[in-house]
């Protein structure tokens, strides 16, 4: 069963070993959809290959934050034809020290966004 709290929340962290091969398109029932195809490694060291479509453009916040609590970075996607608000904050590991994004998406009211 699916804890509800976890539910549209998650993590990234950073990925050295990652390299994008192929950038370009497929078209989708009528629509383009920007794909790429990431190289990188499995846990034992052996390559592999991702295939990943665009969710929607994100951008960094930078020193444009609104306040403290407002994401780093942060843009509207699409999901499974679902809209959502996505928003990331920086966060450093307590245990281990690393940095790492705690991510999460809110849905998006097409009929009550201001656009």
């Amino acid at each position: 069963m699916e804890n509800k709290n976890e539910n549209l929340k998650g993590a990234m962290w950073t990925e050295s070993k990652s390299h994008i091969h192929w950038r370009g398109y497929m078209m989708v029932d009528g629509e383009k959809k920007y794909c790429v195809i990431i190289k990188s490694e499995n846990d034992k060291g052996q390559e592999k290959f991702e295939l990943a479509f665009s969710a929607g453009l994100i951008f960094a916040a930078g020193e444009d934050k609104m306040s403290e609590k407002s994401p780093d970075w942060g843009g509207r996607i699409t999901l499974n034809n679902n809209k959502y608000k996505f928003g990331a904050w920086n966060n450093v590991a307590k245990d281990s020290g690393n940095d790492f994004l705690g991510c999460s998406l809110q849905e998006v009211d097409e009929e009550k966004a201001p656009f």
